[in-house]
């Protein structure tokens, strides 16, 4: 199955991305969060001339504002690929350990990950798992398939479908997202996860799962998923 940043081809077909589908959905808080960016931008780079004695161009001022949220946006972006990097690695047992040196953060967090996965007794772990959906016509790359510790004492362990998310907040979407991955391992392997969660890679390079979803949430979850893909195709005239 190839990839172009976009959809997944398999079999000639061009499956869209699930993440890809989900932003057709309206994000009020990304607006809020531009303005803020372009604020602080704004107010570092006047005081910095102001200290210094220069003039204040105010068209320059704006002019390197408006960039501000993509250069954020885009530094996050890397980092949050780095640090999924890093954890795929470790999961499969190669030596990162030239991707620690000189990095107290991603240390930080391999501990803090590496204490959640013995709590809670991780095991067959696939990571970047592609997973398709013909039914459907749609397509995405799960970060972790794993068996875990079942809660109810004395019971089998489950099968948990999990995604890494390393921005400052979890989203409702999300959940939507985490749905078509569990319906889409389903129709591939006939078996759906038993959970499904999102671990939160914190500022402060915690490990924190939460948003779970149990096998009888994920169909109710699904079904508003497909609603948006209906938006998507109407929006893409698919």
């Amino acid at each position: 199955m190839g990839f172009d940043g976009t959809h997944y081809q398999k079999d000639g077909k061009d499956l869209p991305r699930v993440t890809w589908i989900l932003g057709v959905l309206d994000k009020p808080f990304l607006a809020t969060w531009k303005m803020n960016e372009m604020a602080r931008c704004i107010a570092h780079d006047y005081n910095d001339l102001e200290a210094t004695g220069r003039d204040v161009d105010i068209d320059l001022l704006l002019l390197k504002a408006k960039k501000q949220p993509d250069i954020t946006r885009d530094a996050a972006g890397a980092r949050g690929t780095y640090i999924h990097n890093v954890l795929e690695r470790w999961i499969k047992g190669d030596d990162i350990k030239p991707m620690l040196a000189n990095d107290p953060d991603m240390t930080k967090l391999i501990k803090n990950a590496g204490a959640w996965f013995v709590d809670n007794e991780i095991s067959d772990e696939q990571t970047e798992l592609t997973l398709y959906s013909d039914k459907y016509g749609y397509a995405g790359t799960a970060d972790l398939v794993c068996k875990m510790k079942n809660k109810d004492e004395g019971q089998e362990p489950v099968t948990a479908l999990i995604d890494f998310k390393s921005g400052k907040s979890i989203y409702d979407t999300h959940a939507l997202q985490m749905a078509a991955y569990a319906m889409a391992y389903e129709e591939t392997t006939g078996t759906r996860p038993d959970l499904c969660f999102v671990i939160h890679i914190t500022p402060a390079y915690g490990f924190i799962a939460k948003q779970h979803m149990h096998y009888h949430q994920i169909s109710e979850a699904f079904e508003t998923f497909l609603k948006v893909l209906d938006i998507w195709k109407w929006r893409n005239k698919k």
